[in-house]
């Protein structure tokens, strides 16, 4: 038996243990619908927000939910869409989005206003605040046991341990998923990730010291560079996000699909700095290394008590890698699950709290969307540097594909299929015509799959099993480049 007793207690409708984007948004959605809020955080409080990240948010996000776009103040560029080179760089595709131009904000600035906002409608802030683990009771979540940390003249030391209690506990820890790992086996939660699902990622933010470099790769600073490229991003790619209207300060990083043997992220984006004259004797702002779950979601997002949102949920665009967006839409269908059920008087079971997921996984903006990016990111894992080249130069790969693998099932008419037939004959890339076939039809089945997500947790484990049947059956056609 536990004879723990708390320093203090807390108790609280809702603990949101991570206030980042999705976090804070979903304290202040429940904590304006009048429940109380606890928002943990193991950072400062003058330190939340900041983060290494693309920093690239789609629009459609605030279309589609009734959450604000980011403030003018903390919006450091708007572009028009993205531009996706094949290695070579000798030509780029561009890919808009029909909600209008896109946000790249300073994350940190955009954390504080989005974790102020919540403050604002009431939830209490634990800042400094380290989780110890997730408080079970009766075969349900409690809330969290925590530690709080103090700094005195420049160190950090132990605090107190403090239980913070709560109706609904809410893992927005990020990619750790520190409470998600810490739930029963019981509740049958999806905790694996495999290999090549996570990527090691590098990103700097850099002062260019001339955009117009003779022999650079040109930026255009209203859009968003994505190069796909085995040798400086393996299973991933490279990005050169302009944080400035003037192009002058860049967002760069990579990343590297983690498996045995993986280079490391970091010494692939020096070795890039080399290779695009762009960055010659560019000034380093800032640098960072961290990891980014990509992948379709974990499929079970709730528990008795508990609910998963955010990284820590795996919501994520898996291919092109935006996180930020589906923290926020997420955000908006759990904060309306939660505010539905505790209004309602309802104990917060797993059953209570399946329409969150039920929402998110069906929703076509974001489990559908991230399903279909799943399957285009074991298809481009697959591929290699030659290929591409090949690919984009003779239109085997077209903007419909990309296009087709964000919005829509890719119909291809039989003159198309015919000439990329033959020129795929013609230039050896049968391969991967073959493959690009398979992920066609692949896409749509994997959005079948998931509009058939059960309407009940009782209904889960059958569903997750033909999910993983077919998952395994991808992958093993979508063999990753070697």
């Amino acid at each position: 038996m536990d004879d723990y007793v708390s320093a203090d207690m807390h108790e609280f409708d809702v603990v949101i243990v991570g206030a980042g984007t999705a976090g804070s948004s979903l304290a202040e959605y429940v904590a304006h619908r009048g429940l109380s809020v606890a928002l943990v955080d193991r950072k400062p409080r003058g330190e939340i927000g900041d983060k290494p990240c693309g920093d690239a948010i789609d629009p459609r996000h605030f279309e589609t939910t009734g959450f604000k776009p980011p403030e003018p103040g903390d919006t450091v560029n708007r572009v028009k869409g993205i531009r996706v080179y094949p290695p070579n760089l000798k030509m780029f595709y561009t890919l808009t989005s029909v909600y209008g131009n896109g946000y790249v904000v300073d994350r940190h600035r955009d954390g504080q206003t989005r974790m102020k906002r919540a403050v604002k409608e009431g939830a209490v802030l634990f800042d400094n605040c380290l989780v110890k683990r997730l408080l079970l009771e009766d075969g349900f979540a409690r809330g969290v046991r925590s530690l709080q940390i103090r700094e005195e003249e420049g160190r950090k030391t132990k605090g107190d341990e403090v239980d913070i209690k709560a109706r609904v506990t809410v893992d927005a820890s990020g990619w750790q998923a520190a409470l998600y790992r810490d739930t029963p086996n019981g509740w049958g939660m999806d905790k694996a990730i495999g290999a090549g699902e996570r990527v090691d990622s590098s990103r700097d933010i850099v002062e260019l010291r001339n955009p117009q470099a003779d022999g650079a790769i040109p930026l255009e600073p209203d859009y968003l560079d994505i190069i796909l490229t085995e040798r400086f991003a393996p299973g991933c790619y490279v990005w050169r996000f302009p944080a400035h209207p003037e192009g002058r300060v860049v967002n760069v990083g990579n990343g590297v699909a983690v498996r045995p043997g993986a280079p490391k992220s970091r010494a692939l984006l020096e070795e890039y700095y080399r290779f695009d004259a762009l960055f010659e004797g560019c000034r380093r702002l800032k640098s960072a290394t961290w990891p980014i779950p990509v992948r379709r979601p974990r499929g079970m997002l709730v528990g008795n008590g508990f609910a998963a949102l955010g990284d820590a949920a795996i919501q994520i665009d898996p291919t092109w890698g935006e996180g930020i967006g589906y923290g926020i839409g997420a955000a908006w269908f759990l904060g309306q699950t939660v505010c539905e059920a505790l209004e309602a008087g309802r104990n917060p079971s797993a059953e209570s709290l399946w329409p969150y997921a039920w929402s998110y996984m069906t929703s076509p903006e974001y489990g559908l969307r991230q399903v279909r990016f799943d399957v285009f990111r074991l298809f481009l894992q697959s591929g290699t540097d030659r290929e591409f080249n090949g690919a984009m130069t003779y239109a085997l790969i077209r903007e419909a594909d990309l296009l087709g693998s964000v919005d829509a099932d890719v119909k291809i008419g039989l003159l198309d299929r015919l000439r990329r037939g033959l020129v795929s004959a013609v230039t050896g890339q049968m391969s991967l015509l073959r493959r690009l076939r398979y992920v066609h039809n692949a896409m749509g089945r994997a959005r079948a799959l998931y509009e058939e997500y059960p309407d009940n947790p009782g209904e889960y484990p059958e569903w997750k099993e033909r999910e993983s049947l077919f998952f395994r059956k991808v992958q093993s056609r979508l063999a990753p480049n070697s």
